[in-house]
């Protein structure tokens, strides 16, 4: 029979189990995102020629103006 104590035991080693699951599941996310994200990032930039001209092509089509 299993008591009180053992119980709240058996209770606890399932939720720590089970945080642990989530946080290793929600670190590999956040990889994987940051990851997209700075693929993503660096094939813009690529793209664009570089990141001189992607700051042009902004401050001749007025982008960074706004502060005036």
């Amino acid at each position: 029979m299993i008591h009180g104590a053992d119980f709240i035991s058996i209770i606890n080693s399932f939720v720590q189990g089970g945080l642990k699951a989530v946080l290793w599941a929600d670190t590999l996310q956040m990889v994987i995102m940051i990851g997209g994200f700075a693929t993503a990032a660096i094939t813009g930039i690529v793209n664009q020629g570089g990141l001189a001209n992607i700051l042009e092509d902004a401050r001749v089509s007025g982008r960074l103006d706004a502060f005036k």
